[in-house]
């Protein structure tokens, strides 16, 4: 088991000459107004995250050396905005309250340069800069949203450990305006963003690296496994053949609905005719280890809730219709009664006839344990989450139209198995 690790890692440990680079970071987000075009307005819950990796020209040989990369990073403000209007017909003042959760996920590929300032032969600093292309998608849970491609830049120092971990600090500017890209009605603000992040890092360790005897033991070690995975699939290829088998499974549900505001709203919301109602199918593969399979489900349904807030009312839900991937554990799939236990993760589209895009895209979590009977009948107690988007009226003429919600449920789902578990 001590070189489990290296065994499972030698495609990178391979690959990682002269040298592969794992970053973590994690920090502050500063915003610069640029266009302010609200009355009033406060920012706050301001934090920036991300990961990265390099592939560096040279480890150690040279203090000078370049390196191209990739960033996956996340921003985060809230901020919330008041604005007042003048309408001249009917003539009244229009009053728009809005708290959005801004977030942006970043993808970058920059390309830089690090020096090295070696201090003795295990401790030394280091210095960076690097920039590039970047895709920006704005995550701000709106009916619609915006990928654009901007530039990102970056700037870091740090200590050297050990010539290979790495402890220090990184500024991080993206280039261009942030701000909510999706309501054409209510005037919002653009910011312009950088943000100062602690960073870890660590250079992968390459062959080259390892004593002799270790590289031995890990060539050996590999051997050994190939021919024990020969082995194994050929006395085990009728097996498998019997096992591929899928099994299917219709089950149908319904759970009530306890909806929690998101964004886009102030005050409270009463919640009435809050329900989903759903039918679906679940393709189980056998995973060849014991009472464990994968599933590829398929969800239709209809239902959703109405959230009134004094004399104005939402309305979120309509049909809807998902696909995903599950995970279930069956405690004896041969016996005549056995428990099982089901993890999934879906998306899709829902047709909401009050909305002004009536395919708006969602994510569902679903998570549940229950009892089957005979191979083939059997319930579950299930609990699950769905984001809902509430529109009041017409959503292209009134001011907050749209909230969003996160949509909390719980109930019970009756299922059918066709098919024998082995």
């Amino acid at each position: 088991m001590r070189y489990l690790l290296l065994l499972l890692c030698m495609p990178m440990i391979s690959f990682a000459q002269p040298g592969v680079e794992l970053d973590a970071s994690g920090g502050i987000l500063k915003e610069h107004l640029v266009e302010q075009k609200v009355n009033t307005f406060s920012v706050s819950k301001r934090w920036a995250a991300g990961i990265g990796l390099d592939v560096l020209g040279n480890k150690n040989s040279r203090p000078l050396t370049f390196s191209y990369g990739l960033r996956i990073g996340m921003n985060s403000i809230t901020s919330h905005e008041e604005n007042f209007r003048s309408i001249s017909y009917p003539p009244y003042i229009d009053t728009s309250i809005r708290t959005y959760q801004y977030q942006w996920l970043m993808i970058a590929l920059p390309v830089g340069v690090q020096y090295r300032l070696a201090l003795s032969r295990s401790f030394g600093l280091r210095f960076s800069a690097a920039a590039g292309p970047m895709v920006v998608s704005d995550q701000d849970f709106q009916s619609n949203r915006r990928t654009q491609i901007k530039a990102y830049t970056e700037a870091s120092a740090g200590v050297l450990l050990s010539n290979r971990f790495t402890i220090g600090v990184k500024f991080i500017k993206p280039f261009g305006k942030y701000g909510n890209v999706t309501d054409y009605i209510v005037p919002v603000n653009n910011y312009t963003l950088h943000s100062w992040q602690a960073s870890v890092s660590m250079i992968l360790p390459g062959i080259k690296d390892l004593k002799p005897s270790r590289v031995a033991k890990i060539e050996n070690r590999m051997a050994e496994t190939h021919k024990m995975s020969v082995e194994r699939k050929a006395s085990a290829k009728i097996l498998n053949e019997r096992k591929s088998k899928p099994y299917l499974d219709i089950i149908a549900g319904g759970n009530l609905l306890f909806p929690k505001p998101f964004a886009n709203y102030s005050g409270s919301y009463s919640i009435s005719h809050a329900g989903l109602y759903q039918i679906g199918v679940d393709l189980m593969f056998n995973s060849k280890r014991k009472n464990t399979f994968a599933s590829i489900l398929a969800r239709t349904g209809v239902g959703g809730f109405t959230a009134t807030q004094n004399k104005d009312v939402y309305r979120a839900g309509g049909i809807h219709g998902s696909f995903g991937f599950g995970f279930n554990y069956i405690s004896n799939p041969a016996g005549n009664m056995n428990i099982l236990a089901h993890l999934a993760l879906l998306g899709g589209f829902r047709l909401q006839g009050n909305g002004p895009f009536p395919g708006n895209p969602f994510y569902q979590l679903e998570s549940g344990i229950g009892l089957r009977f005979n191979h083939r009948m059997g319930f579950d107690i299930y609990a699950m989450y769905m984001p809902f988007e509430a529109y009041k009226g017409n959503p292209l003429h009134v001011s907050n139209a749209v909230a969003s919600f996160q949509g909390f449920g719980a109930g019970v789902q009756l299922r059918l198995s066709l098919g024998k578990y082995r």
